[in-house]
C-alpha cells in the first residue's frame, strides 16, 4: 500500500522496468529528492501580468525556477495502477539558454501566445510534493 498516494497495490507479478521507474519517481517526490539533468525546456504563456517576467525577474538570465503542476504527467503507474501524485513542483537553479534571443522573443510575443524557453541547470532538480 502506498499510503501517501492512497493507492492499494497488490504485488504478485515481478515489477517491470516501467514499474521500477515509477517507484523511483514517486520516492524522489516523497523524499524531496534530486535528479541531475542537462536541459529543461518549457513553454511559458505570455500574459499581461508576466510581460516583463524575463527582464524583471531574471535580468542576467539566471535564477531559481519552479515548475509546478496539479499532478505529475504522465500519471505514473505501478502494476498497471495509476498513482495520482497531487500537486508537485520541480525547483532548479538555472540559466536561460540564448538569453538575449529568448528575452527578445518573449517581449515581441503577443499576449496569450506561448514562448519556448530552454534552461541549462546549474545544479540538480529538486522534486517535491505540494499540499
Amino acid at each position: 500500500m502506498l499510503f501517501r498516494f492512497k493507492v492499494n497495490l497488490r504485488t504478485g507479478a515481478k515489477p517491470t522496468e516501467k514499474d521500477l521507474e515509477a517507484i523511483a519517481l514517486l520516492k524522489r517526490y516523497m523524499d524531496n529528492g534530486t535528479l541531475d539533468v542537462s536541459d529543461i525546456t518549457m513553454t511559458v504563456a505570455k500574459a499581461e501580468e508576466n510581460k516583463g517576467l524575463l527582464s524583471e525577474q531574471f535580468p542576467d538570465g539566471k535564477g531559481l525556477f519552479r515548475v509546478a503542476h496539479q499532478e505529475h504527467t504522465p500519471v505514473p503507474e505501478i502494476f498497471g495502477i495509476p498513482v495520482r501524485t497531487g500537486p508537485v513542483a520541480m525547483d532548479v537553479e538555472a540559466e536561460i539558454r540564448d538569453f538575449p534571443e529568448t528575452r527578445e522573443r518573449f517581449q515581441k510575443a503577443r499576449i496569450g501566445s506561448g514562448v519556448k524557453i530552454s534552461l541549462r541547470p546549474l545544479g540538480p532538480v529538486r522534486f517535491s510534493l505540494l499540499s
